[in-house]
């Protein structure tokens, strides 16, 4: 059975908090790997460490000689606009800027079922929490570190301050939807999809996951679409390990060049193309 690790930074009060709380539902057990202290629950890991979420790009030295099927990164969201907010997303730099971690022009790998169970799970529990009305729900773009980590990792994380970092049933929420994530995944059939357009906060593209039966790999905002070279944009194919069947353009404000390197994408790699 392939591992699930469960990577926590232990100055963030979210990442530490759903982690926390995580150990609560299972009876997970003290064990140790290359010299760090992890928790183990039959193929489940949970290992702390003290860098920020976004510059783990070290996990593989840790976890290497395991068969690992994703790194599960809970996190506190940093927002300008201070949003509360309840987040997944795959990492990845779209362009040169390395300011938060990661390689330039360098996508992490995705594992699409994971962002829809996430997702679905999230609204579940913040539904039986009575936070879904507090909380914006919603996959967030491609951005930041770590991304070159051998397999896929997905960022699951609370916004935007630190009321919202340290708010328990924030924290609970997101332990649960991880958990039966992990404990499903094997169980779901969707058909992988990759998403172009938009803004920051995939609101669209999320309720068109949610709506129907695909599951998101990496999204592109329509801003990051203008930095975006054809090899960097090739990545959000071959970097999923579930193959992508079809790309969804959101295609309000989608400037003319970026549709034709969308359609080129497209029939490289013979994928119907979606518009919503």
């Amino acid at each position: 059975m392939k591992s699930i690790i469960i990577a926590f930074s232990k100055n963030d009060p979210a990442s530490r908090g759903i982690c926390n709380n995580i150990l609560q539902i299972l009876p997970f057990k003290e064990d140790n790997i290359k010299s760090i202290k992890v928790y183990k629950y039959e193929n489940i890991l949970i290992a702390g460490f003290d860098k920020e979420t976004i510059y783990f790009d070290f996990l593989d030295q840790y976890f290497n000689d395991l068969s690992v099927e994703i790194y599960v990164i809970p996190s506190k969201h940093k927002g300008k606009a201070n949003v509360k907010s309840l987040t997944l997303h795959f990492p990845g730099n779209v362009g040169d800027d390395t300011s938060y971690g990661g390689r330039p022009r360098e996508l992490a790998y995705s594992y699409p079922r994971f962002s829809k169970l996430l997702l679905q799970n999230m609204i579940k529990y913040a539904r039986e929490n009575n936070i879904e009305n507090t909380y914006d729900i919603v996959m967030e773009v491609t951005h930041h570190g770590p991304t070159s980590l051998s397999r896929p990792v997905i960022f699951v994380e609370i916004g935007s301050s630190e009321v919202e970092w340290n708010d328990p049933l924030a924290q609970k929420t997101i332990a649960h939807a991880i958990v039966e994530a992990i404990q499903s995944y094997h169980n779901v059939d969707y058909t992988p999809v990759i998403g172009f357009g938009g803004q920051h906060y995939a609101h669209k593209h999320s309720k068109f996951m949610i709506d129907n039966n695909i599951a998101y790999g990496h999204i592109l905002a329509k801003y990051e679409l203008d930095v975006v070279d054809y090899s960097t944009l090739r990545q959000t194919i071959f970097k999923s390990v579930e193959k992508v069947k079809n790309v969804v353009v959101e295609k309000k404000g989608i400037k003319s060049r970026h549709k034709d390197m969308i359609i080129m994408l497209a029939k490289e790699f013979d994928l119907n193309i979606i518009y919503i």
